[in-house]
Parts: structure tokens; C-alpha cells; sequence
């Protein structure tokens, strides 16, 4: 395998994460760089104070918060990095960029909606203008890709592919060779074998590329899709198509969209079919999903929102998502009473018998997933730590802020707007006054980027 040091880092800045995956897949295939991703304005300004490497900012103009006009003027308060500006219009029509070109001669308009050679155009340019200036630029950072093959991430071929493709790694300069033959119809299966291995890019000959960022494109800009899971899943329980119905004003209320339903639903989609190979915690599966019940609603909801935190935290990737999905499904496994499961804190409890197990059920559960095949620490971690509250007043041990792991912050904060909402029907006039309860308590420590995501997705 091919390894490359020092590439050039861009930061690519939408407040739709369909457009950064797209970009992210398009540049990726025709670059050798480094992305860094933010969902606005904001954010992209804290990436900035803490990446003095970033070479190039390409951004959006309208963002629910903070436009791409403070971003600019920020920059060139400070760096001044060359800033390639993709949105409707034209640059005369927004204010702030009034000296634009004067103020950084690489700077770059492109109005939306831009094909593929514009993009790639204003990328190309502003990299050869930086490979000039260097002393000694080396010709792989940010040079292009050999037009043969196109590289993808692993995570983006789970995700969008719906047909098998060949796909070759590289093992040397100009030297490629094939792991998976479309015939055999596993390019999934043969996926998932190499996640031990850390790939970084799978290539596809460029006519499959084409084909599949075609279909990725139709797929993110489709208001809905259809479900095509492969042909060697055979998931169909009635206990999942149950699990499967939560209601539509419900995931509404998450601000929950089809596409990204549609992603969750196939990475359930895999993770039942590994998680068949355990019969005795799949059955135990089986049987809970079967109950339509405020356990069931919840841990469902939970796999959807705490999803689309990670997507929209730029934290989602396969391993991620999954670990969250097995924690989601598996952290109430010791509750079978209702009336415990909707327990928020130690002191609502009299009974010492009901004290007792919901106490010890965070890491009996955990206990419990010792022989499932496939998850890992964080998973772990996720159940011992879910009912730990940012301000330490939570369970069993009475962890804060600053010492528990982003992983387990955005399943504690998912689980509790998920919560919120349940208890109030989904009325979603009151979530603004429930935000602004939590402020000051949840926008601290490792909770302060997740709980300003859900705020901003949920206030949007």
C-alpha cells in the first residue's frame, strides 16, 4: 500500500452533509489530499484556530449559522487562506466579499449548482499556484490522481453503492491489484474483511467511478429513496419490520430525513445479519424488538438521532455508527419494566429491590455483550456510561463533562431529547424552551460540539 505524507489539507464547509460527501467523494477521487469537513460558518472558524495547516477553504454562503460571509472575513483577518466561494448567485451580490478578488489573488467564485470540471478547476488552479511558491514542492501533495482508477473510502462504498464493482488497492506506484471481481457479488463482505486492516481507499476503474458517483449523486439529491438491500441479507423478521415502524412524525421531529433513514436502515441491515452468529443474544434481540413498547420506541429513535449527530459531527464512519447501533439496541437489556426504563436518576427510587437493578444494569448489559463479535470498547463504554449526566449528578459513577468520551456524550445527549420528545408527544413547541433549559449545564466539556450540533439541528 501506497502511503503519502504531508498531503494538502482543504476544509470544505455546507450545512448539508450530503453536499460535504459528495464533494468529499469528487475530491478525493481527483486529488491527493486531506478534507476536513464543517457544517457552518462557526464551526469552521474554531477548525481554523486549531489547523494552521489547512491550504484552502471552499464554503458555502448561506448557513443557518453564521454565513459564509463572517467565515470570510475572519479569514482574512487572520490567514488569509484562498477561499473558493460556491453558492447561488454572484459574488458582486454579497457585501462582505466586496474585495474578493484584491484581497487574495487565488481566490475563487463558483456558482451553485457547479459540475464536476468547475470544481475541480478551482481546486487544480489554486494547488499548482501553491506548488509554485514552495522552494521545493513535491509532486504527489495535492497533485492529480492517475486517471485510471479512482480512489473511495470504504465507508462511501458501504453507504451509496447499490451493485457490486471491481475494486483494486494500490501496492506500489502505478501498481494496483484486485481484491474484489463484481461477478462474485461480495464487494460488501470483502469490505468488512479489510476493516481490521485500516484501508483508506478502495479504486475503482474510472468508468465504475463514474457510474457510482452518478448513482451517489441521484441518491443525495432524491427527497426519497427506495431501499435496496443486497441479495445475501436475509433480515426479514417480523420483529425488525416492527422495530422499523416508528412513525414518520417522529423522526420528523428529530428533523430526521430520507436519506439518512434510508443509511441507517442498511447499516441495521448488516449489523443483524453479523449479529445472527451470536443465537443466544440475537434471540434476546428477537424477543425485545417484538414488544411495541417505550423501550423498544426509544432505543429505535436513539439509533437514528444519535446517527445523525455523529454524520453531522463528521465523527460517522463505519465503526462509529456501528458501535453506536450495538449500544443503542443492548443498554436497557437488564430492564424489563417499563416503569424502570423511563428512570432518569437514583433518587426517583424507593424500592431497594428496584434500586438495585437500575443501579447494576448499565454494566450487566455491558457484561452481557462480552461475546458478541464485532463490538469494541466504545460500545462498552457507551452502556456503562448512559446514564451519566454533563453535570455529574448522574449514574453509577457520578462522571462529568470533562471525563466522559465524546462516544458516550452524544448517545447520554441523544437519549435524552429522544426522551424529552416522548414524554411530550412530539410536540415540538416546546423543544425550544428545553434547549434553552439546558444551556449553561450541557454546552460544557466533551458535551459542548454535540449538544451545539443538536441545538442547531433541532432549532433549524
Amino acid at each position: 500500500m501506497v502511503v503519502r505524507k504531508n498531503k494538502v489539507k482543504i476544509m470544505l464547509v455546507d450545512d448539508e452533509p450530503e453536499i460535504l460527501s459528495l464533494l468529499e467523494i469528487m475530491l478525493e477521487s481527483e486529488f491527493d489530499i486531506s478534507i476536513v469537513k464543517a457544517n457552518n460558518g462557526l464551526e469552521a472558524q474554531e477548525v481554523l484556530k486549531t489547523n494552521d495547516d489547512i491550504k484552502i477553504i471552499l464554503s458555502d454562503y448561506s448557513m443557518p449559522k453564521s454565513t459564509g460571509g463572517e467565515l470570510y472575513q475572519y479569514n482574512i483577518s487572520q490567514s488569509n487562506i484562498p477561499f473558493i466561494l460556491m453558492t447561488t448567485g454572484s459574488v458582486e451580490e454579497y457585501e462582505e466579499f466586496s474585495s474578493f478578488y484584491d484581497d487574495n489573488s487565488l481566490n475563487e467564485f463558483i456558482e451553485k449548482p457547479a459540475d464536476d470540471e468547475k470544481i475541480f478547476n478551482s481546486i487544480g488552479n489554486i494547488l499548482t499556484e501553491l506548488d509554485q511558491t514552495k522552494k521545493n514542492p513535491s509532486p504527489e501533495e495535492g497533485s492529480f490522481q492517475k486517471k485510471d482508477y479512482k480512489k473511495v473510502k470504504p465507508h462511501f462504498l458501504t453507504r451509496f453503492a447499490q451493485k457490486d464493482f471491481d475494486l483494486f488497492l494500490e501496492i506500489g506506484e502505478d501498481k494496483f491489484v484486485q481484491v474484489v471481481t463484481s461477478k462474485n457479488k461480495d464487494m460488501k463482505t470483502v469490505i468488512k474483511h479489510y476493516e481490521p486492516k485500516n484501508i483508506e481507499y478502495f479504486f475503482l476503474k474510472k468508468n465504475d467511478y463514474e457510474e457510482f458517483l452518478q448513482h451517489t449523486k441521484e441518491l443525495l439529491e432524491s427527497d426519497s429513496t427506495k431501499e435496496q438491500s443486497p441479495p445475501d441479507q436475509e433480515v426479514t423478521f417480523a420483529a425488525i419490520d416492527l422495530a422499523f415502524s416508528v412513525a414518520q412524525e417522529h423522526l420528523d421531529a428529530l428533523k430526521i430525513g430520507k436519506i439518512h433513514q434510508e443509511f441507517v436502515n442498511r447499516s441495521m441491515d448488516r449489523l443483524l445479519t453479523d449479529m445472527k452468529d451470536n443465537k443466544d443474544l440475537f434471540l434476546i434481540l428477537k424477543s425485545y424488538l417484538s414488544k411495541k413498547d417505550y423501550l423498544v420506541e426509544h432505543s429505535i429513535l436513539n439509533i437514528y438521532f444519535s446517527s445523525y449527530l455523529l454524520n453531522k459531527l463528521n465523527w460517522s464512519n463505519d465503526q462509529t455508527v456501528k458501535q453506536m447501533m450495538y449500544a443503542c439496541f443492548y443498554h436497557d437489556l437488564e430492564i424489563r419494566d417499563q416503569r424502570l426504563g423511563k428512570v432518569s436518576g437514583l433518587d426517583q427510587l424507593t424500592d431497594p429491590d428496584d434500586l438495585k437493578i437500575v443501579k447494576e444494569h448499565p454494566a450487566k448489559a455491558a457484561e452481557h455483550l462480552e461475546g458478541l463479535e464485532g463490538i469494541n470498547h466504545d460500545a462498552f463504554k457507551i452502556i456503562l456510561d448512559h446514564h451519566e449526566l454533563p453535570d455529574g449528578s448522574g449514574f453509577p459513577q457520578g462522571l462529568s463533562a470533562s471525563t466522559l468520551p465524546p462516544m458516550s456524550c452524544v448517545f447520554i445527549l441523544s437519549h435524552h431529547i429522544v426522551d424529552f420528545l416522548i414524554d411530550n408527544q412530539f410536540q415540538t413547541q416546546y423543544l425550544a424552551t428545553k434547549i434553552q433549559e439546558m444551556e449553561g449545564i450541557w454546552d460544557q466539556g466533551n458535551f459542548k460540539r454535540v449538544f451545539n450540533c443538536a441545538r442547531e439541528i433541532l432549532q433549524d
